[in-house]
């Protein structure tokens, strides 16, 4: 039996965000329903076509999964529990600062899922609102305190750079603020201009202030120093963390 890792995509979310080109919907209870609805039938046709898999890892992306009811991401749970070879090590949901609360916490730890990935982007406010996000760095921290105090441990943080009116020091300052956080996994990503965006419409109109190669190419390599001199080493192109915790 070969190992497999699967992935489970829920597309909902508050609003869009202004750079984002992912398939994704703003909230609705019915089509959440309808959507939870076909994606339980799916697994069913897909049960005996991945007999040969035994899936060690199951990543809840998006869109936003923390958004929806718990009850929801029981119910697929406990489908692939019933359709698919499951011996799973990590189970991680994607969520957004001000989408958990303490009994989604406490739902996710009783189902089996043992990490946590915040998009945080950012820690600077101005440039959180400029580029559509929903919360603050303030929202952030006050969830992520949360889901140290539910006992979940294996967290990871979503950082962007290269946005508008960046600086390569407010870049290093957000990684040092991660670092000080102790966040055992940081995922680092540079702003891509895709079609079908509000932002690829401002950088056709030349309304999005990003900075040019050379900048872009300085944030990424002394982030990557700053992150491995503080022991969250580099094992993927966008993708850090401690030890035992890629």
């Amino acid at each position: 039996m070969k190992d497999a890792a699967l992935y489970i995509h829920i597309p909902f979310c508050v609003k869009k965000c202004d750079y984002c080109d992912f398939t994704s919907f703003s909230y609705d209870d019915k089509k959440i329903d309808e959507y939870i609805s076909l994606l339980l039938k799916e697994i069913d046709m897909y049960g005996e076509k991945v007999k040969k898999y035994k899936f060690k890892t199951l990543f809840f992306g998006g869109g936003t999964p923390s958004l929806i009811d718990e009850k929801y991401i029981k119910l697929i749970m406990d489908k692939l529990h019933e359709k698919f070879n499951l011996d799973l090590e990590e189970v991680t949901i994607e969520s957004n600062p001000k989408t958990l609360n303490e009994n989604k916490l406490l739902a996710y730890k009783k189902m089996g899922i043992n990490r946590i990935s915040i998009g945080v982007q950012s820690i600077d406010d101005d440039i959180l609102k400029d580029i559509g996000r929903i919360h603050d760095f303030n929202d952030f921290l006050n969830t992520y305190q949360m889901i140290k105090k539910s006992g979940i441990s294996n967290i990871n943080t979503d950082i962007m750079f290269n946005l508008p009116n960046q600086s390569v020091e407010n870049v290093l300052e957000t990684l040092n603020k991660m670092i000080k956080l102790n966040v055992p996994h940081i995922s680092f990503y540079s702003l891509g201009i895709e079609e079908g965006t509000l932002f690829h419409k401002r950088y056709s109109e030349g309304k999005l202030d990003i900075s040019d190669e050379d900048t872009e190419r300085e944030m990424y390599h002394r982030g990557i120093e700053l992150l491995e001199s503080n022991d969250r080493l580099q094992y993927e192109i966008s993708n850090f963390s401690k030890e035992d915790y890629e």
